[in-house]
């Protein structure tokens, strides 16, 4: 094995973690924006829409209150 062979995988394998790295930033930040803009839509629901949904005002504001990066009820919240 060459020397030129080491550092062309070595640059790879830093390509394949960058890549990774803003894969992963890139989905949270989608993820993040769906959470803020869903629970926006939530606290401005009127009260005969949470009925139907089967939820309280009380319930909807406190969902809509969590900060956005609080994703812990999201399916995808384990991205990696």
């Amino acid at each position: 094995m060459s020397s030129v062979d080491i550092i062309w995988r070595s640059n790879s394998s830093r390509h394949a973690v960058l890549t990774a790295l803003v894969t992963y930033a890139f989905r949270k930040v989608i993820m993040w924006r769906h959470a803020a803009r869903t629970r926006k839509q939530l606290a401005e629901l009127p009260d005969n829409a949470l009925a139907d949904i089967g939820l309280s005002r009380d319930m909807a504001m406190r969902e809509a209150e969590r900060p956005f990066w609080d994703s812990r009820t999201m399916p995808w919240k384990n991205i990696r």
